[in-house]
Parts: structure tokens; C-alpha cells; sequence
């Protein structure tokens, strides 16, 4: 019986003989394409804040810590609001964006690729708008079970997509589209 299986990057031939397992043919590393190892991480930095705040409804749900001001309620919502309408706009700018540098997913880099290409939307102000919704929604959410706990856990899981998730995100743009990408870094600080 022989079986592929996926070993990290590599894919792997495995034959079954009599109750011993012989690998027989292991290929090169699978390289990832730029775009892809991009969405791969901002899908974990999302997963991240997802799980931020499903901890943080769940300890907050044994081991509530509230706080509680006028109008929570409202600024909750209007946080919702606000950070769902900032990752509406940086989804359908940065689809946008990808079609003026005539790349989705595509490994090759067009030449025609300049700093501007990068300033589309919520891009002209952040680098990173879509973590920034989510963290505004979180927030949001916080305010509306007045959670302490979800609080802080917002702002850890923001920290942590911000400083590990984003930096990894950045050095692969970098990687992939060069010195456009580098000088939209340097006008666009946060």
C-alpha cells in the first residue's frame, strides 16, 4: 500500500510493507508564494483576536470583572460600527490595490509597481487597517459586557498582531514588491 503525505513542506511517498513504513521518495521543499504566506499570516493575526475574545467572554463569563460608565452600551456599537465599516474599506481597497498592481496571489511583481500603488483607502493613513477593525470591534464588544478581562485581552491580542503578526506580514511585502513597498513604509507610519 503506498500513501502521500504532506511532512511540513514536503511532500512524502510512503509505502507500507508488511507492517513496516518505508518512506521512498520525499520531494524539495514546497515554496509558498509570496501572496500566499501574506494571508496565511494575517489569517492567524485575525485568529488571534478571535480567540482574544472568546477567552476573554469565557473567563469573563466564570470570573467577571465589569466596569460600568454612561453610555457604554453606545460607544460599544458605535465602535462595532465603526470597526466593521474600517475593514469594509480596507477589504475592498486593498482588492483595489492588487488590481492597479495587477496581482492577487501572483508570484511574479509587475514592474509597473510604485509606492502610490500602495496608498488606496485606509492605506493612505495605516498600513495595517484591518487589524486595527478588528481591534475596534473587540473593543467594542468589551464595552458592551463592560469586561475588564476582555479589555486587557483586546489590547494583548492587538499588541501581538501588531508587533508579531504584522512585522512578519511587512517583511514579506517587503520581500515580494521591493523598494515600492519600502518607501510606502516610510510615508505611512502606523
Amino acid at each position: 500500500m503506498q500513501l502521500l503525505l504532506f511532512n511540513k513542506d514536503r511532500l512524502c511517498s510512503l509505502d507500507i510493507e508488511e507492517g513496516k513504513r518505508i518512506i521512498r521518495h520525499m520531494t524539495e521543499p514546497i515554496q509558498k508564494e509570496p501572496g500566499l504566506v501574506i494571508h496565511e499570516t494575517l489569517a492567524t493575526s485575525y485568529l488571534v483576536n478571535f480567540a482574544g475574545v472568546f477567552i476573554g467572554f469565557v473567563t469573563d463569563y466564570i470570573y467577571p470583572l465589569k466596569f460600568d460608565f454612561m453610555y457604554m452600551d453606545s460607544l460599544g456599537a458605535l465602535l462595532i460600527v465603526l470597526g466593521t465599516i474600517l475593514v469594509y474599506w480596507a477589504q475592498k481597497s486593498s482588492r483595489k490595490g492588487s488590481e492597479t498592481r495587477n496581482v492577487l496571489l501572483s508570484p511574479e511583481v509587475p514592474e509597473n509597481v510604485e509606492k502610490d500603488n500602495f496608498r488606496v483607502g485606509p492605506y493612505k493613513i495605516t498600513r495595517s487597517p484591518t487589524q486595527y477593525g478588528l481591534s475596534i470591534m473587540a473593543l467594542g464588544l468589551s464595552f458592551i459586557f463592560g469586561s475588564i478581562t476582555m479589555v486587557v485581552l483586546t489590547i494583548a491580542c492587538f499588541l501581538i498582531g501588531k508587533f508579531v503578526f504584522i512585522r512578519k506580514e511587512e517583511k514579506n511585502l517587503a520581500k515580494k514588491y521591493g523598494e515600492p513597498y519600502l518607501e510606502y513604509k516610510k510615508h505611512v507610519k502606523l
